[in-house]
């Protein structure tokens, strides 16, 4: 809402990306002796929670040994890596709490393995209908039902971020989409100690103030950024 207010066009952000984010921290909680809930918190401040159920009664001592050793093992991992880094864990384990372990590495593998997690969300859309810059020679129904299909820009979001490690603009038919022919993007990375994990950007007629644009973007990713390191 902020990028969008500050450029008066439609700001897209992308949700943080697992595959792009570290672990922090994870916790077990007992929620009986057959069910263990587990939550994932990555350095980008998303949080995953899952709920496992346990085909054998564990112990509250089980538990603690195993959040111990798993934080002290992911923490400040890249969560694509854990993969192999869990493999060999259970072997460490008494016979006994095997299973449990195995259950719990199931499940952030399961985690990590999803890709429901690649979203993004729209602000100022509204924008789009008002006057300030925003001249359309066409109806603007093109621009909204494309901006509709979230697999188009999160593919668009994809390609701008392997054009520049800096802000990436793309201009009419460099976004290869029907829908867009009239609109430019402007996006940059934005995340913690320089290294991105999504895109922040907005989205405006061909003949948008570029430098103003440019400079907001940049700004609310800086700032965006300095929330995450927090």
């Amino acid at each position: 809402r902020l990028l969008a207010q500050l450029t008066h066009q439609v700001a897209v952000v992308q949700y943080p990306s697992l595959r792009h984010s570290a672990m922090r921290h994870l916790e077990l909680v007992p929620v009986g002796e057959r069910r263990l809930l587990v939550v994932i918190i990555t350095d980008t401040g998303r949080v995953e929670q899952r709920t496992l159920d346990l085909a054998e009664p564990t112990t509250e001592l089980a538990v603690a040994e195993l959040r111990t050793r798993l934080n002290a093992l992911v923490s400040g991992q890249r969560l694509a890596q854990l993969v192999g880094t869990l493999e060999r864990l259970p072997e460490t384990f008494a016979p006994g709490d095997r299973d449990l372990v195995r259950s719990v590495i199931q499940i952030l593998e399961e985690t990590l393995a999803e890709e429901s997690e690649e979203r993004i969300v729209l602000a100022g859309t509204a924008n789009l209908a008002r006057g300030g810059g925003m001249d359309f020679t066409h109806t603007l129904s093109p621009v909204l039902e494309a901006l509709e299909e979230q697999v188009v820009l999160l593919r668009l979001l994809t390609e701008m971020a392997s054009d520049s490690v800096g802000v990436a603009v793309r201009i009419g038919h460099e976004t290869q989409h029907e829908g867009f022919l009239e609109t430019s993007f402007v996006t940059t990375g934005y995340g913690n100690d320089g290294d991105a994990v999504a895109r922040i950007g907005s989205i405006g007629p061909t003949r948008m103030d570029y430098p103003g644009t440019i400079a907001a973007v940049r700004a609310v990713a800086r700032y965006l950024s300095r929330i995450l390191a927090a």
